[in-house]
């Protein structure tokens, strides 16, 4: 892979496994720092591990609020 994106930041929502974690798998050969939200704290925590740790990614589980309080990352209510 090149490094296209080198010092970029993506937010993948369901990146716990399939499509999203492809998706951040191939973001991170690529050279971006990656967010991953999951719908239970286990699978962002293992794809970060996956991923190559807390270098490359940050994992998010359910629950994250925006700053307004309205908007959930990750399911939760």
């Amino acid at each position: 892979m090149n490094d296209r994106f080198a010092g970029r930041t993506a937010i993948i929502t369901g990146a716990g496994r399939g499509i999203g974690l492809a998706v951040a798998e191939r973001l991170v050969a690529e050279g971006t720092k990656v967010v991953l939200t999951g719908r239970n704290a286990d699978a962002p925590a293992e794809a970060v591990a996956a991923l190559g740790g807390e270098e490359l990614a940050v994992g998010l589980g359910p629950g994250i609020r925006g700053v307004d309080g309205g908007c959930t990352l990750g399911g939760g209510a």
